[in-house]
C-alpha cells in the first residue's frame, strides 16, 4: 500500500548560507532552492514511492502529490516527472518517504524527473559521453526540518546494459586522471580541485548481480571553500543508481533503519537486486 501523503507538499523554508561549502552539481540546484525558499518558491511535487517492495514489479503506482502553489506543473525546475511505469519503478528503487524518520521530507530536486534536467555523473568536472544514453531519471533528496540535505538518490535507466557499463568505465577513468589542479566546470561554474581519498567500500559486502563504485572526495574551490562528499554508484543491467552523501562523517540520518553509509548503501543494493527484469534488461 502506498504511503499516506499530506494534503500539501511542504514548502522549503529559508536556509542560511553555509560558509565553506562546495557542493557538486548534483546538489547545487537544490541548495539554491533552499536559499530562496523564503521567497515562497516550493519544489513541485515529490515522487512518493510505495513502501511495498513489490510495487515496482507489480506495476502498482506510487502516490504523487499535486503541485504546490507557485510551481510549474508543465515542466522546468521543480516539476514532477511524467507518470509512467518506468518513472514509477525508478522512484520505487530510490529513496522513499517511508524510508525516512519523523521531521525528514522527501523532495524531487529541480529537473529531477528528466534525463535533461541535470547530469548524473559528476566527478572532477569530467566529461561523460554516456550521459546521452540516459532514457529516464528520478532524483530525490531527504531534507530535515533545519533545511539540511541528508541524502540524495538518483535512479536512471539507460538505453542498454552496455551504456551503464560505459558509464562505470568513464567514472573510473575520470577519477584516475583527475589532476591535482583546478578543473573548469563544464557549465561555467567556478573551477574546482578534487582530491580523492581511499575508496570507502573496501570492506563492504557485495550483493550478487549489483556492481558498485564508491568515491570519497574533497573538493576545493579557487576561493578556498572545501567540502567532503561520498558518492556511490550502483549498476544492474541498464539501471544505474547514484547515492550521494553530502555529510558522510559520523552517524547518518536513518534510512530504512540504517544509520551508516555502509548500511544505507547495502540496503539500496538489496533493493537494486530486486528490481523487475522489465526495468533492468535490454
Amino acid at each position: 500500500m502506498a504511503d499516506e501523503m499530506p494534503t500539501q507538499m511542504p514548502t522549503l523554508g529559508e536556509a542560511p548560507p553555509r560558509r565553506g561549502l562546495m557542493l557538486p552539481r548534483w546538489l547545487a540546484a537544490l541548495v539554491v532552492l533552499l536559499l530562496v525558499g523564503g521567497l515562497g518558491f516550493a519544489i513541485g511535487y515529490a515522487v512518493t514511492p510505495s513502501d511495498d517492495s513489490t510495487s515496482a514489479a507489480s506495476g502498482q503506482p506510487p502516490t504523487q502529490q499535486p503541485p504546490a502553489q507557485g510551481t510549474n506543473p508543465s515542466g522546468g525546475g521543480g516539476s514532477a516527472p511524467s507518470r509512467n511505469p518506468t518513472n514509477e519503478a525508478l522512484a520505487n528503487a530510490g529513496l522513499r518517504q517511508a524510508d525516512l524518520g519523523d521531521g525528514v521530507s522527501l523532495v524531487l530536486i529541480p529537473g529531477g524527473g528528466s534525463p535533461s534536467g541535470g547530469p548524473t555523473l559528476d566527478l572532477c568536472n569530467g566529461n561523460f559521453p554516456s550521459e546521452s544514453d540516459r532514457r529516464a531519471r528520478i532524483q530525490v533528496a531527504a531534507i530535515d526540518d533545519s533545511g539540511s540535505v541528508a541524502l540524495s538518490t538518483e535512479s536512471v535507466q539507460y538505453t542498454n546494459a552496455a551504456a551503464t557499463e560505459q558509464a562505470f568505465q568513464e567514472l573510473q577513468s575520470v577519477a584516475e586522471k583527475c589532476p591535482k589542479t583546478p578543473v573548469a566546470s563544464p557549465d561555467g561554474g567556478e573551477p574546482v580541485t578534487t582530491t580523492f581519498r581511499a575508496a570507502p567500500d573496501g570492506s563492504w559486502p557485495h550483493v550478487d548481480g549489483v556492481d558498485r563504485l564508491a568515491f570519497d572526495m574533497n573538493t576545493t574551490t579557487a576561493s578556498g571553500d572545501k567540502q567532503r562528499n561520498v558518492a556511490v554508484y550502483l549498476r544492474r543491467g541498464r539501471v544505474l543508481m547514484g547515492l550521494y552523501f553530502p555529510q558522510p562523517d559520523g552517524t547518518q540520518s536513518a534510512v530504512a533503519g540504517q544509520t551508516t553509509v555502509q548500511g544505507i548503501v547495502n540496503m539500496f543494493e538489496q533493493r537494486m537486486a530486486g528490481l523487475p527484469d522489465s526495468l533492468v534488461q535490454d
